[in-house]
């Protein structure tokens, strides 16, 4: 079986990083790329063809959801799992209305974040039980 493909959106350079760091280390994960921007965004996605993006809603050049809806909308097979600091109980819901099929907060534990991308590849949504 391939590994999972999952692309990086994140501002925060050392966040980045590190999150792409521990990915790789993930049986089953191989972190394609990465991007700090919308721009960058829509690039790499295009030209790496991710099965997953980890997108964060704070980018220094626009809004992670109005990215989400419009990525989403225009590569359906990808799925989109929002990684952020934004509240949960106010950002998911327009997370998932906007097409991310997951949502959980930076602050989650890293085997969190693992359950999620293994449950939306599955087909399912993700968010937190609260």
């Amino acid at each position: 079986m391939k590994d999972v493909r999952v692309l990086i959106v994140d501002d925060h350079t050392f966040f980045r990083i590190g999150l792409v760091q521990w990915l790789n280390q993930q049986a089953g994960i191989k972190c394609c790329g990465q991007a700090d921007s919308c721009a960058t965004a829509r690039r790499a996605i295009g030209e790496l063809k991710p099965q997953v993006v980890l997108m964060d809603l704070a980018l220094g050049d626009g809004d992670g959801l109005d990215l989400t809806a419009e990525l989403s909308a225009a590569y359906p097979n990808t799925r989109f799992v929002v990684l952020s600091q934004r509240d949960e109980s106010v950002y998911a819901h327009r997370a998932l209305q906007s097409g991310a099929r997951g949502y959980i907060m930076k602050s989650e534990a890293t085997e969190t974040v693992l359950q999620a991308l293994q449950g939306v590849m599955r087909g399912e949504l993700f968010v937190s039980r609260q």
